[in-house]
């Protein structure tokens, strides 16, 4: 068994509202979590409410920031500044 055996692939998007201070914030907490977890493949699409508001209404994204978790486990939005680490950690499944 090697070690990229256990390498889960995630795909994530990532509602911020321009360059806003909880949207700056929650890129960095996102950048520092994904650091972290560097035996994990991540994707992540940024989405600015301020340019594309319609895919925010679209998936029923009301508040940023706000992340959106398409893959593994589609469906679930995790809302706020990303700063409660291990929250995030247990949503993922890291």
């Amino acid at each position: 068994m090697t070690a990229n055996s256990n390498k889960k692939r995630y795909s994530l998007r990532l509602f911020v509202a321009g360059n806003a201070p909880n949207s700056r914030i929650a890129r960095k907490n996102l950048e520092h979590l994904l650091a972290k977890h560097p035996e994990h493949e991540f994707e992540v699409e940024v989405v600015d409410l301020n340019v594309q508001p319609e895919v925010a209404l679209d998936q029923g994204v009301f508040i940023s920031p706000a992340l959106q978790i398409l893959e593994p486990n589609s469906g679930g939005i995790v809302y706020g500044n990303l700063s409660q680490k291990e929250v995030l950690e247990k949503v993922l499944n890291l």
